[in-house]
């Protein structure tokens, strides 16, 4: 993917952007690592930037390095005032930003975002580009799945019940209703687990509380109640 960095200003100008991991160091492009801003050996902006391309109409577009890990980092996009980028140009303003390896997103509720690499077996079994390489890590995860090839948007919701690291395999709780292509979008979301039932049961209710509510309890508190349509589940 390409062109994951976007900004709206007036055409004409000349923008590019730097890259901060969570402690505040800066991505030095060249030497393709995060450091203190100077790098000890009097680095400055012309060593950070990575230029923006003016599309016209206020956009500008820009590629993220591939070579940054996966993480969560901010962007911060400037405006050039002279011929080559300076410490004193002026920010026009940042955002935070989880990137993958070669996609970004910015829902913070989702803990991956990849495409679709392989089908392994017809609308239920999928290959990623990107992911964990640990067994079982998305087990029970609630996953989203667009289909980026037709004219009209489609997206399924499915439980991931089986991931293997090795080839970034997931296997779904049922096929989806439109079929799968390699390039269909995958989000997996944070926290987004769903109960694991016999088939053809139903979930408890210790199931749901577990599932749902356990995260929400503070020691020595109880009294949560779970409504909804004009039901109950309290505990």
């Amino acid at each position: 993917m390409a062109n994951e960095i976007q900004a709206n200003y007036p055409s004409s100008s000349t923008l590019y952007f730097i890259v901060r991991n969570a402690s505040g160091q800066v991505w030095y492009v060249a030497g393709q690592t995060f450091e203190d801003w100077g790098g000890g050996a009097g680095r400055d902006m012309d060593d950070y930037d990575i230029a923006m391309t003016d599309k016209s109409g206020s956009k500008y577009i820009g590629n993220m390095d591939t070579n940054i890990s996966a993480g969560e980092y901010d962007i911060q996009i400037f405006i050039q005032a002279g011929a080559n980028p300076v410490d004193g140009d002026t920010c026009l303003g940042s955002d935070r930003r989880f990137w993958s390896g070669s996609r970004m997103w910015t829902d913070p509720n989702v803990v991956l975002e990849t495409t679709i690499s392989a089908v392994n077996h017809a609308d239920d079994i999928i290959d990623l580009v990107e992911g964990s390489a640990t067994d079982d890590i998305y087990n029970n995860a609630i996953c989203s799945i667009e289909d980026a090839s037709g004219a009209a948007t489609e997206v399924e919701m499915a439980r991931i019940t089986d991931y293997a690291g090795a080839n970034k395999r997931a296997t779904l709780d049922s096929d989806c209703s439109f079929s799968l292509a390699i390039g269909d979008i995958v989000r997996i979301y944070r926290d987004g687990y769903a109960p694991t039932v016999a088939a053809g049961s139903a979930p408890t209710v210790d199931e749901i509380w577990q599932t749902d509510i356990s995260d929400l309890t503070t020691a020595g508190q109880a009294g949560y109640e779970l409504q909804n349509a004009g039901t109950h589940l309290s505990r």
